[in-house]
């Protein structure tokens, strides 16, 4: 067996363009993940802005709506709520 792990928001369309891949059907790994935006030090000011928009981002809603919009058709596609999930322990990365 290959594999070749994508998440879900990438192996949709993966599967479109490169037609000889198989998705497997029955199975998700899953994991904690952050999701990080880095800055150059001339942009240092802008952090707060940032962190408040996401974060309002996230409580309002748009975050998902969002998600939903972009990604919604594929995900439903995909049956996640129909798979075995298996759930994988990232090591903590040293800051």
């Amino acid at each position: 067996m290959n594999y070749f792990p994508r998440g879900v928001t990438e192996i949709y369309q993966e599967s479109i363009l490169n037609p000889h891949l198989a998705i497997e059907q029955h199975l998700l790994f899953q994991y904690q993940r952050d999701f990080k935006f880095y800055l150059s030090p001339q942009a240092a000011q802008y952090q707060a802005l940032l962190e408040q928009a996401l974060k309002a981002a996230q409580e309002s809603g748009l975050m998902r709506e969002l998600t939903e919009k972009y990604w919604g058709e594929s995900l439903s596609l995909l049956r996640l709520d129909q798979r075995q999930v298996i759930e994988l322990q990232v090591p903590v990365e040293d800051k």
